[in-house]
């Protein structure tokens, strides 16, 4: 047995229709989540990023201003918001891509 783990902020199939689809005998589990406030931020920023940065480029945002800072690595962009933000979370993704993380 083939096992398989989806995770999405919100998903309209269910788990059955998702496991039939995959072509997998696997077990799906599906987590909905409500996205975060620097998750948002760069949902809202995301065309306009993938205009002007390649997708191997970083971008962290400042979830409370919005203020964004891209880099060549995720280092490199990270340092840049610490900079300006020493202190509190921040919502670091690769440029093109939904994946995050807080820190």
């Amino acid at each position: 047995m083939e096992i398989c783990l989806f995770s999405s902020i919100g998903f309209s199939k269910s788990p059955l229709e998702i496991n039939q689809a995959s072509g997998y005998n696997a077990v799906v589990m599906l987590t909905q989540r409500t996205p975060s406030e620097g998750e948002r931020k760069y949902i809202a920023l995301q065309p306009e990023l993938e205009k002007k940065h390649d997708s191997d480029d970083y971008v962290v945002v400042d979830p409370k201003s919005g203020e964004y800072f891209v880099g060549e690595t995720s280092v490199e962009a990270m340092k840049k918001a610490r900079a300006k933000y020493p202190r509190g979370k921040l919502f670091l993704a690769q440029v093109g891509r939904l994946a995050g993380l807080m820190k």
